[in-house]
């Protein structure tokens, strides 16, 4: 019995032993389990302390370096500002180190790293980068990694307790602190500053730990693919956006708190550009200012339309329901839910009248004006209705008016307002000094600008069709932005170089001013779009190597497309300030322009226009008319856009060349002649009929060249010339001068005559395809001589530009412009950047001083060069057209410069 009892007491001890066991195991497991678990709960972003107002999570870190590299130009030239050279310098030996260590590189790979910055006593920004080191073997790696680092690069790595962590710090042999790092619930901590390190343990370690509730939601919208994710508390980010603002910008980020609890945005770089796009969580339970977007349903903003082309800034809204935005405002602004809304009259006023949109803006008359213009622009949804509402609001506090002239038929009426705070009253601190000193309205938007000037440049921007909808740049950069926001700020980087120190402190402001390369970054945009219970952000800032400031004019006028032709001067005789532009674009659209760059009348002339313009004298009151001709007809225009009687003329047949006026006895009874495709030439009277008598030969070829009359001697001679043969007639179409030597005639090119002079008789004289110059006397005899070996794409002019006895022969081919004499010696010869420069023109200034000009279209520049070659003062301006100029009245160093642009603008330059 005792045998047994022993045996089972050995049984049930065994068994004991056995269940201890696993019981140990068990809970030694599950210790593990548990450990791990915990462990696994800590992610890089829950080790951000709660005292960072922005972090970034870096996707590839193998990549990541890369992006900053001097091959990428817009970072090379943040790079000249001394608070990017630290973290240039550190990106930099970052990438060194990260190439040079096969380790390290292992051991970044495909970790999502985590980047805090916070604001530091001293004002400077402190970093701490976050790495998990999850994997077994991890820990050791990087102990590794920092121990080679003491070796090689002489530093010393020691260590100290800090709570249950170990911080081990990295000192140069001066013994200066260099970094910090420490390994805690699997991260990798690493800092320059001994705060940021314990301030993340202490955050580790707390048992309460939360994430911000407002920035769980944010975590699931972001996108891991991006290159990299940026957060940004609102609560904290004053601390470390406002020391490097102005003093003014400062004080505005005191706003940021109430605008919102968190931010998240995705990062993408490219060479050219770098764009962000994440949602705001406003939290609508804590009357964040941007839940009054919330219910607001986003749109496709057209205020663009009247601001300025010149507008260095402006912020605009696009709200659907008006009412609700109000109401909102006025909760937000008392930050009590249960207040109820409080609407004044003039916000009534404005509900009644709004129509979606309305917008700040800043502009600038030049590129460095000494201070900018503001306006504020409402679209309505009638603008003489609004007008008449708000001069009703204003007439019991006493309204003036000032009438704004454009021209003698163009007038505006400018109100003075009363209140010159309107945006406050209306939108609290929104709009931050906007002076709404002198408003009128403009189609259907009412303008409020800070001065009388200010917004007689706005009306006139938008007469001449220069505003940023039109302005080819911004509807570029425009175009890769959403379509649609309820909110949008826009900045003009290029233009606002000169007033960097708005929004920079004054050492960030004048580093950027000191380097004329950072006009590159041409745009910045921010837009904002509600997006059910949070806000979604679209931003993107641009670098143009190759950006092309704005030519400083007079005005400039937007037409409906590029210049057709150099623009013809009509010049009042009496009065050069009342002198009127005629313009041809490309669309065949016909312009008569005034002196201030209004339109005054447009047509569509059906086809492209063949001649040059001439100009008619009709009736008693001698009222000039336009006269030109398409291959279908010859139109006869006054300067209202009106036909002349029997005019337009409908050809017979299509012709095929421009129209020549001629008065033969100078009494205005004019002859209009042109050539068909039937190889005659016809003359039709100031009725628009053919003339009597007028009956010459078919020519041997078609006939493209226009019809010339001279008169050398006392006698008359109407010149013909066809592909490859000159006519001399009388005024019956008889030949005058028989003329047998044929040749093929420069495509491009007139006949000219030179008059007699102690070295030659009368001639004609003109080029071949190949350039040679052809002489054709009065008396039918023809030379010709050969210059340069030219092309059928020359142009050829000639004229006497030096004031002596003889002609002068202007030649362009190429990208080349060479003038010789009479006898083919060279005068001077001067290359171009393009490669096909346009006809050669010469200005005559007065008897002995002439003027040469060229365009190089393909390098959009316009030249000016004196009688020996040298360039005139202030050129090359912009153009890339054939220009024309207007000398000023009793001003004879001074005249104006009409000129057309690749994007449609006609520019006015004044030259001194």
């Amino acid at each position: 019995m005792a045998t047994k009892r022993m045996k089972k007491m050995k049984q049930g001890a065994v068994i004991h032993v056995f269940r201890l066991t696993i019981a140990l195991l068990f809970a030694a497991m599950l210790f593990i389990s548990c450990q791990f678990t915990e462990q696994q709960l800590i992610t890089p972003i829950e080790a951000v302390p709660s005292t960072s107002p922005v972090f970034v999570k870096i996707n590839d870190m193998s990549s990541f370096p890369q992006l900053f590299s001097k091959q990428n130009k817009w970072w090379a030239e943040l790079g000249k500002l001394e608070a990017i050279k630290n973290l240039d310098y550190s990106i930099l030996s970052l990438d060194s180190a990260y190439n040079s260590n096969r380790e390290l590189k292992l051991f970044c790979q495909k970790k999502e790293i985590i980047v805090s910055f916070s604001p530091s006593s001293t004002q400077n920004i402190e970093t701490m980068a976050i790495i998990p080191i999850a994997l077994s073997g991890e820990q050791k790696k990087a102990n590794n990694f920092f121990n080679s680092l003491s070796k090689t690069k002489n530093i010393s790595i020691s260590k100290r307790k800090f709570g249950r962590n170990k911080i081990y710090e990295a000192k140069s042999t001066e013994g200066n602190l260099l970094f910090l790092y420490t390994f805690s619930h699997k991260l990798l901590l690493i800092s320059k500053t001994p705060r940021l390190i314990e301030e993340a343990l202490l955050h580790i370690e707390d048992p309460d730990r939360k994430t911000d509730s407002s920035l769980m939601p944010l975590l699931k919208t972001t996108n891991n693919q991006a290159q990299a994710n940026l957060f940004v508390n609102h609560q904290l980010a004053r601390e470390i956006f406002s020391p490097v603002l102005s003093e003014e910008m400062a004080i505005q980020t005191e706003k940021l708190s109430s605008y919102a609890a968190w931010t998240e945005l995705d990062i993408t770089i490219k060479e050219d550009k770098i764009l962000l796009s994440g949602f705001t969580n406003g939290n609508a339970q804590s009357n964040f200012f941007v839940t009054l977007l919330q219910g607001q349903e986003p749109g496709i903003s057209k205020i663009e339309s009247v601001l300025p082309s010149n507008t260095t800034y402006f912020s605009s809204y696009y709200l659907s329901d008006i009412s609700a935005f109000f109401s909102g405002l006025s909760k937000y602004k008392s930050q009590d839910e249960n207040a109820a809304p409080i609407i004044s009259p003039m916000q009534e006023l404005f509900i009644e009248i709004f129509d979606g949109e309305m917008a700040r803006a800043t502009f600038a008359p030049d590129i460095s004006p000494s201070k900018l213009g503001t306006l504020f622009a409402i679209k309505t949804k009638s603008g003489s209705y609004a007008l008449g509402k708000l001069n009703q609001h204003f007439e019991k506090q006493g309204l003036y008016e000032k009438e704004f002239v454009v021209d003698n038929q163009t007038k505006y009426i400018f109100y003075r307002s009363p209140i010159v705070n309107l945006t406050n009253i209306l939108f609290g601190n929104m709009f931050a000094e906007t002076p709404t000193v002198w408003y009128t309205s403009y189609g259907n938007y009412l303008l409020f600008s800070d001065s009388f000037s200010g917004l007689g440049e706005v009306i006139m921007s938008n007469i001449l069709g220069e505003t940023l909808l039109a302005d080819v740049s911004y509807n570029k950069f425009q175009s890769s932005l959403s379509s649609k926001n309820n909110y949008y700020f826009y900045c003009n980087t290029s233009n606002f170089f000169d007033h960097a120190q708005l929004f920079f402190n004054e050492k960030i402001s004048s580093e950027i001013k000191s380097h004329d390369d950072f006009r590159k970054f041409t745009h910045f945009a921010w837009q904002t779009s509600s997006s059910g219970e949070m806000a979604y952000n679209n931003s993107s800032i641009v670098y143009d190597e190759n950006i092309r400031l704005k030519p400083q004019t007079v005005w400039q006028s937007r037409l409906a497309a590029p210049l057709a032709k150099r623009p013809y001067i009509i010049e009042d005789k009496n009065d050069t300030q009342n002198r009127l532009l005629v313009l041809i674009d490309t669309l065949n659209n016909l312009y008569l322009m005034n002196n201030v760059g209004r339109i005054v009348w447009q047509m569509n002339t059906g086809a492209q226009i063949l001649s040059e313009f001439s100009l008619v004298e009709l009736g008693k009151n001698k009222d000039t008319h336009l006269v030109f001709n398409t291959k279908e007809k010859i139109f006869m225009l006054d300067k209202d856009g009106k036909s002349a009687k029997n005019f337009p003329v409908l050809f017979k047949m299509t012709a095929t060349n421009g129209v020549s006026v001629f008065d033969y006895e100078n009494n205005r009874n004019y002859r209009f002649f042109f050539a068909c495709e039937d190889q005659r030439v016809y003359a039709y009277d100031i009725e628009g009929k053919p003339v009597e008598g007028w009956n010459p030969p078919k020519t041997d070829h078609p006939i493209n060249k226009a019809v010339q009359h001279i008169v050398v001697e006392g006698k008359d001679y109407i010149i013909v010339s066809d592909l490859m043969k000159d006519y001399i007639f009388d005024r019956k179409g008889n030949v005058r001068v028989p003329t047998n030597f044929v040749y093929r005639h420069s495509f491009l090119n007139e006949v000219y005559l030179e008059k007699r002079t102690k070295n030659n008789e009368p001639r004609l004289v003109t080029t071949d395809s190949e350039g040679i110059l052809h002489y054709t006397y009065l008396n039918g005899k023809h030379e010709k001589k050969s210059v340069k070996n030219l092309d059928d794409n020359h142009f050829f002019v000639t004229a006497n530009i030096n004031a002596d006895v003889e002609t002068e022969y202007i030649f362009t081919q190429g990208n080349q412009l060479f003038v010789t004499n009479i006898n083919g010696d060279s005068l001077f010869c001067i290359p171009f950047s393009g490669q096909s420069l346009l006809k050669p023109f010469i200005y005559t200034f007065s008897e002995k001083e002439k003027k040469i000009g060229v365009t190089d279209p393909q390098s959009n520049k316009i030249y000016l060069f004196n009688s020996n070659g040298n360039l005139y003062k202030g050129f090359p301006l912009d153009g890339n057209t054939n220009f024309n100029i207007g000398m000023s009245k009793g001003q004879p160093t001074r005249f104006n410069l009409y000129v057309g642009s690749p994007d449609g603008n006609l520019y006015n330059y004044l030259i001194e």
